[in-house]
């Protein structure tokens, strides 16, 4: 378990070694920042309910502590927000710094930070002095290069990344939901081997490049220092890579009959 995690606030509420059982329903549950966004007039506030804070924190643990394995979010109807910020809510308070970037054309990470902070009052910070980061889609290079990494006397200060993702799987997934995959943004699949992984786990990922992973992998590479990484894609569903995790793409070759 990560110190950092276990040191949180309310963490001995929220500990348990309860593997979480719930399911989206039908993939239905959660609102896009799209659609909110064209009513973010009306959007005041968001909330997560102590009972989702709790069932949120033990997904998050359970994935950082078996990377590459899936675990799926559902919130009750007590809370209003989406998994991706649900992360965030379950984790960051007053005395946690926090920043939210955005490479999608809809989503403004300004008002996205300013919902986070009124909800959690956390404050915002620049990025190379966020302790948790909330992406929508891929961050750019500089922005990955930018984030705190620790040392080896303080990995602690290391940086925790959230990144919305567009859908997660142990496998290569189905194009035809045109709801949930996007032709003209990137797929990749990785392979997990260390702390945590039987032999190796197979993960992938729409909607992030092989250059994330490839950044991410230099990131990582002078452990115990390094960034943290959750993925959340469009159903909640949620996946983990922590900073001792090995990784690497892998290719496969479309064969024609």
């Amino acid at each position: 378990m990560s110190s950092y995690i276990a040191q949180s606030p309310n963490s001995a509420r929220k500990q348990s070694t309860t593997k979480p059982r719930r399911k989206p329903p039908n993939g239905t549950r959660f609102l896009r920042p799209s659609s909110i966004l064209k009513h973010s007039s009306d959007m005041k506030f968001l909330t997560l309910a102590p009972i989702d804070a709790n069932y949120t924190f033990r997904a998050m643990l359970q994935t950082l502590s078996r990377p590459g394995t899936i675990e799926a979010l559902a919130l009750s109807d007590q809370s209003q927000c989406l998994p991706e910020t649900a992360l965030m809510l379950a984790l960051i308070d007053v005395e946690t710094k926090f920043a939210v970037l955005s490479s999608l054309e809809d989503i403004d990470a300004k008002i996205w930070a300013r919902l986070l902070s009124s909800a959690s009052g956390a404050p915002q910070a620049e990025l190379p002095k966020a302790e948790w980061v909330l992406s929508f889609g891929e961050p750019s290079t500089d922005e990955l290069n930018s984030l705190a990494r620790g040392s080896a006397n303080e990995p602690e200060a290391g940086c925790r990344l959230i990144v919305a993702c567009d859908k997660l799987s142990q496998f290569a997934s189905d194009t035809s939901d045109s709801r949930l995959h996007d032709s003209t943004r990137a797929s990749t699949t990785i392979g997990l081997r260390g702390p945590g992984v039987n032999g190796q786990i197979t993960l992938h990922v729409d909607g992030l490049s092989e250059n994330f992973f490839a950044t991410l992998a230099k990131i990582n590479n002078s452990f115990p220092a390094g960034v943290d990484v959750w993925l959340c894609d469009q159903l909640g569903h949620l996946a983990a890579i922590s900073r001792s995790t090995e990784f690497n793409v892998m290719q496969f070759q479309e064969t024609i009959a």
